[in-house]
């Protein structure tokens, strides 16, 4: 089954997340094993990282996204 345009954009954008998560968080493994404590974890993990981004806004060490300019 070919991949269309959009679906292989979110292939491409979630790669790239995972790669950040991988290389910059040095996140390798989970500590558990079912899905359910998983799924807790990696939420857990996801606000922490969250929580540090708006700290980084608020003290300008991140500047707002303005998007692109023609």
């Amino acid at each position: 089954m070919p991949m269309n345009g959009y679906r292989l954009d979110l292939v491409v954008k979630f790669l790239e997340v995972h790669k950040n998560i991988k290389e910059n968080e040095n996140f390798r493994r989970f500590n558990y094993r079912s899905s359910d404590k998983v799924y807790k974890e990696f939420m857990l993990y996801a606000i922490g990282r969250n929580i540090n981004k708006y700290h980084r806004f608020l003290y300008e060490k991140l500047k707002k996204f303005e998007g692109k300019t023609a």
